[in-house]
């Protein structure tokens, strides 16, 4: 049987990654198989529908506007057994026009707690593993993917390198973007471990924040479950 691993080599994504595999602060370990955050396929092949079937999906979060889904449908929501939810972020759905910027948007994107209790209930209330994506896989994606790990107890450095890891990926198409657009700055489609800092500073602690957005004790005790535990669904 083959060992899991963290990046999920689909030729049609840049950024699919299993979010299993971060140590915690009791001593468990996230779990592969259960959670995969990831950018927006293009032009999924017969190796990525047979590949993203052996990940046994069975939810799939976009974190797109409805604009931009309904511009560009997601291909993750056509595979077989998948249920596909559409949950826009009210604000915060837009680049940073200037560096320092990102957390600042980011912040903005946390003030739709309602947006955030939804896609955490509908991953607790999933019968299997699922994914959740946005456009590039980094920003919108990155911050729920900083919560889940926060829930689940991570250390605050993995959340970190767990979201700068994208940069690292998506930037032959940032490099593309900044070819077709001449002098665009260079701290376009960055993804700096100082922008996640300085949220998870503002917060002041993802359980508290959690607990604003309405989630219970049992509910958060259920979304470390889904990362830790030894029976999740």
């Amino acid at each position: 049987m083959q060992a899991p691993t963290r990046r999920v080599p689909l030729h049609s994504t840049c950024n699919t990654r299993d979010l299993g595999g971060y140590p915690t602060r009791d001593g468990r370990v996230t779990r592969f198989g259960r959670l995969y955050r990831s950018d927006l396929p293009h032009g999924m092949d017969a190796h990525d529908r047979a590949l993203a079937g052996r990940l046994g999906l069975v939810c799939v979060i976009d974190l797109r506007t409805a604009e931009q889904a309904a511009r560009q449908k997601s291909e993750f929501a056509g595979l077989p057994g998948v249920d596909y939810l559409c949950c826009p972020f009210a604000a915060g759905n837009r680049d940073p026009s200037g560096p320092g910027q990102a957390a600042d948007i980011t912040m903005e994107m946390l003030s739709d707690k309602q947006n955030i209790a939804r896609v955490l209930r509908a991953i607790l209330a999933a019968k299997g593993p699922v994914l959740f994506h946005c456009a590039a896989g980094k920003d919108r994606t990155g911050i729920l993917a900083a919560l889940l790990l926060g829930a689940a107890g991570g250390e605050q450095g993995d959340i970190l390198a767990d979201y700068a890891l994208s940069y690292a990926y998506v930037l032959p198409v940032v490099r593309w973007l900044r070819e077709q657009i001449p002098g665009d700055a260079d701290w376009y489609g960055r993804a700096d471990p100082e922008a996640m800092e300085e949220v998870l500073s503002r917060l002041g602690g993802i359980d508290g924040y959690l607990c604003a957005c309405g989630l219970s004790e049992a509910e958060r005790f259920g979304l470390r479950e889904r990362l830790c535990g030894e029976t999740p669904f």
